[in-house]
């Protein structure tokens, strides 16, 4: 349960005292008045969180590239209000990934994310999912049951390990497996050229039960068609 401002023509009935009584000294008033008042509102339970998980490395330096990612991810946020969906953005780059957007039905804080993003450096893959794996799992422990798929934007081309000297390729099955135990898909989204990067990302999808496919032939508003399809 949240609270609202009151809106225009409406009735006082469901006002919350103590929220008006908040708004109205955060203002400044030691009295409420018309523009203070509260009320409850009954929040929809979320039903699924999707997190995208942007390359930001060195070899996503195509605008093209960025653009559609930033594309889907803002026409995804855009009908969030009308459903019971979280979106998250996870970004990799150099030699660590984070947690840039924790789930949100916010365009505006979208918006703001997406437009302070910055390219270069290495690839760090694994850690780009172990990052949005552990989104995944902060929201469903507040809501236990959320489904939960990761839309992974890349070429492919790790280069980063977790563990110095430890092989990429056994770290990213090991992730895989993760993901495919805790019933965590993943959209991958292929901007690359190369033989190695779409085995690398086939193998990711196909191993949590998701699903490959090439950034070139779709533009953003295929990508989220995509997640639409994916989550329902």
């Amino acid at each position: 349960m949240g609270v609202e401002q009151l809106p225009a023509g409406a009735t006082f009935s469901g006002v919350v005292p103590a929220a008006s009584l908040h708004a109205a000294a955060l203002a400044g008033r030691h009295r409420p008045e018309r523009q203070d008042l509260r009320r409850a509102v009954r929040k929809a339970p979320v039903s699924a969180v999707v997190v995208f998980v942007l390359d930001c490395s060195d070899s996503m330096q195509t605008e093209a590239r960025i653009t559609a990612a930033q594309g889907a991810v803002i026409g995804l946020l855009t009908p969030i209000y009308q459903s019971r969906y979280e979106v998250a953005v996870v970004v990799f780059q150099d030699e660590e990934a984070k947690i840039v957007l924790p789930a949100s039905r916010s365009v505006a804080r979208a918006r703001n994310v997406l437009k302070n993003l910055w390219i270069g450096g290495a690839t760090p893959l694994a850690q780009g999912l172990i990052e949005a794996r552990r989104e995944a799992r902060n929201v469903r422990a507040k809501a236990p049951g959320v489904e939960a798929l990761l839309v992974l934007l890349s070429d492919g081309e790790s280069n980063v390990p977790l563990q110095p000297g430890g092989s990429i390729t056994r770290e990213l099955d090991d992730v895989t497996n993760l993901l495919q135990a805790e019933r965590i898909r993943v959209l991958a989204v292929d901007s690359g050229a190369s033989i190695e990067g779409q085995r690398t990302l086939q193998r990711i999808a196909e191993g949590t039960g998701g699903t490959y496919m090439r950034l070139e032939r779709m533009r953003a508003q295929g990508v989220y068609k995509a997640v639409m399809h994916a989550i329902r």
